[in-house]
């Protein structure tokens, strides 16, 4: 029996947001490492602090991109009382980001 050539057995289609096996497996793997990782990961943060305070806040920021969701533009018709604040650390320069280190201390 089977399917005829360019047809499946699903009419609609993967699921939007639907992952495959294989997928799903790799990110398990991943987590996994990165987990039995952690000790070496803060170990190797605290020696850049101690080092270099602004390459430690470069790095931090460079990599909270990838567990902070990024900020996106919502059209709000409403007027609101207090402005909102959105700190954007992407572009900073080293030089920019000791600047703020040196201001906070």
């Amino acid at each position: 029996m089977g399917f005829k050539k360019g047809t499946s057995g699903n009419a609609k289609g993967k699921p939007k947001g639907a992952q495959n096996k294989i997928d799903l497996k790799a990110k398990e793997i991943f987590v996994h490492t990165l987990e039995q990782q952690l000790p070496n990961i803060e170990q190797a943060f605290k020696e850049v602090y101690k080092n270099d305070k602004a390459k430690f806040l470069e790095l931090f920021f460079k990599y909270a991109q990838y567990i902070i969701p990024k900020k996106i533009e919502v059209e709000n018709k409403e007027e609101l009382s207090a402005p909102k604040i959105i700190l954007d650390w992407t572009g900073a320069t080293t030089e920019e980001l000791k600047q703020i280190i040196a201001n906070r201390e």
